[in-house]
């Protein structure tokens, strides 16, 4: 995980350490052969340029397709009652199919300064619920600076969010990442973002908002054969709205933990979780209080590379949100299983 990380990051030298290791231990053919190509593209990347492409197709379950609550009613303070809410309000489960496909172009630019461009889109299509069908294709870009230990990356992401064919959200996205390694084992990383998160129809304009974040982590490779990876990070932010809305700025703090661990030459399983708290300023004006939020995630991924280029991977994602207005609570469990190939 450690080499295919520092692969990503454009760490090129430290890759091909981590690639000859894992080499050494005398692995399958199928995981020989993965090793070998992941070498035979940095060379080519450190001799200019390298264009590698991915598609992805799954099948799934979701309980919760519209992040809603379970209530099917709330009472609202200011109207003294409890209002019904519509079947799109309330939670829905759903059968989906999905589909991802990518392609990344790098780019060695002079010594120490590297460059990446790529688009993903990735689709969700619902088996009943069509109203929910999602399309988010993106574009993102990286300009990357390596000297000794210390990389310094400036990133740039711009993504759409179709909901039932039709536009719904924009984010654009700019950041720097800071990336210090301290051994061969242990990655330090700073980092600081700035979104701009638009909503393109009127209804829906009032959570217009711009996002800034910033954090600390790191990534530890622990032992000599570096089957496990252990991250970690810390960040806070402002989520400030720009058109009035109903809840208004948000302050929030949150983690995130990960483990990553190869089972065999050819299997390995990772575990990622987070928790975040968000304390907005204005009290809502319909349910006469300031919305204090507590949202939390987990993820588990197994992957199994049974072809050099091929890849299976069952996933299963719990997400909670406890917010003391109950209209903005909700939980969801999805359950996924991805067939992919990698071309480069």
């Amino acid at each position: 995980d450690m080499a295919r990380a520092r692969f990503a990051l454009g760490q090129l030298d430290e890759a091909r350490e981590s690639l000859l290791e894992l080499r050494e231990e005398r692995p399958p053919d199928a995981a020989r052969q993965v090793i070998d190509e992941y070498l035979q593209a940095i060379e080519q990347r450190q001799s200019g340029t390298e264009l590698s492409a991915y598609a992805e197709l799954g099948l799934g379950h979701d309980s919760n397709v519209a992040n809603a609550t379970a209530r099917e009613s709330v009472f609202v303070p200011v109207l003294g009652t409890s209002v019904s809410l519509s079947g799109s309000s309330t939670q829905r489960a759903d059968a989906f199919g999905a589909l991802r496909v990518g392609a990344r172009w790098d780019q060695e630019i002079a010594r120490g300064w590297s460059s990446s461009i790529g688009a993903d889109i990735r689709a969700r299509l619902y088996r009943k619920r069509v109203e929910f069908d999602e399309v988010d294709p993106q574009l993102h870009g990286t300009l990357q600076y390596r000297s000794g230990f210390n990389t310094v990356a400036v990133n740039a992401r711009h993504e759409q969010m179709d909901l039932d064919y039709e536009q719904y959200r924009k984010v654009l996205s700019v950041g720097v990442t800071w990336i210090r390694d301290v051994d061969t084992s242990l990655q330090l990383v700073g980092f600081a973002q700035h979104s701009r998160v638009r909503y393109t129809s009127d209804a829906n304009s009032s959570s217009d908002s711009n996002l800034f974040l910033f954090g600390v982590g790191g990534v530890w490779q622990p032992g000599s054969r570096r089957l496990t990876a252990l991250s970690g990070s810390v960040y806070g932010g402002r989520d400030n709205d720009t058109k009035a809305r109903i809840d208004g700025d948000g302050a929030l703090v949150g983690l995130r933990l990960g483990l990553n661990h190869r089972i065999s030459a050819d299997l390995e399983g990772s575990v990622v979780g987070g928790a975040q708290l968000t304390h907005y300023d204005i009290q809502n004006g319909l349910f006469q209080r300031k919305r204090n939020d507590r949202f939390a995630e987990l993820q588990g991924v197994l992957r199994w590379q049974f072809e050099p280029l091929w890849s299976l991977s069952p996933q299963l994602k719990l997400t909670r949100n406890w917010s003391n207005i109950d209209i903005n609570s909700y939980q969801r469990l999805e359950a996924a299983v991805f067939v992919r190939r990698d071309f480069r």
